[in-house]
């Protein structure tokens, strides 16, 4: 295996530290483009010195981060949707999870976005081909899934398996609008409930 995708699938015990560093500085709603090197370090309880044995920059350090941690939040996903027995329930539990993790979402967006300084986009274009083709594979295998599922119960006709990606994907777009612009400036009166039923419906007439 690329010693590059053994920094994503199999973290050394040090590295692994550090991303759950990261990880731990998400949840405090820190910015990243603020924090250091030693800040890393010194939660995950190792010396500065140590990640440049693994790493060349902080934002190399937060790069394999997102992608260590969007692997995790992914396998988590999936099996929490395994877990569910019907397409509804198995899309409300996905909407669920992009509210909880929107955190991580948007570490993420701003991480492949280039947005800590510029540099990121000169460590995506070192990030294997490989590995984003197999996380692309994965999420669309995945989705395939969950559609032909709905199809089969009986929800939506749409049989075109490339249309019922673009509008899948189109309602998580619109309720991730949706929460964004409830959190910011509580313009939308919907209930959590209420929201998942309303994007719900919007897909289901469309794929229909």
């Amino acid at each position: 295996m690329d010693e590059r995708m053994k920094k994503v699938f199999e973290p050394s015990e040090k590295v692994q530290k550090m991303y759950e560093a990261v990880a731990a500085f998400v949840e405090e709603k820190r910015d990243l483009s603020a924090i250091k090197v030693s800040d890393i370090t010194s939660r995950a309880g190792i010396g500065k010195g140590t990640a440049y044995e693994y790493f060349s920059s902080k934002e190399e350090i937060i790069m394999y981060a997102t992608m260590w941690l969007s692997g995790k939040q992914m396998n988590q996903l999936v099996s929490g949707i395994s877990e569910r027995t019907g397409f509804k329930e198995k899309y409300f539990y996905l909407l669920k999870w992009m509210q909880v993790h929107r955190q991580y979402n948007d570490l993420l967006l701003k991480t492949m976005k280039g947005s800590f300084q510029g540099d990121c986009e000169k460590i995506k274009s070192s990030v294997p081909t490989e590995l984003m083709d197999k996380s692309r594979e994965y999420v669309e295998t995945q989705i395939d899934l969950i559609l032909e599922q709905g199809y089969q119960e009986g929800i939506f006709t749409e049989q075109n398996r490339e249309k019922r990606k673009l509008i899948f994907f189109g309602t998580l777009m619109q309720y991730g609008f949706c929460i964004m612009k409830r959190e910011e400036s509580k313009s939308i009166q919907m209930t959590e409930k209420e929201l998942w039923e309303f994007t719900y419906e919007c897909m289901v007439k469309a794929l229909n």
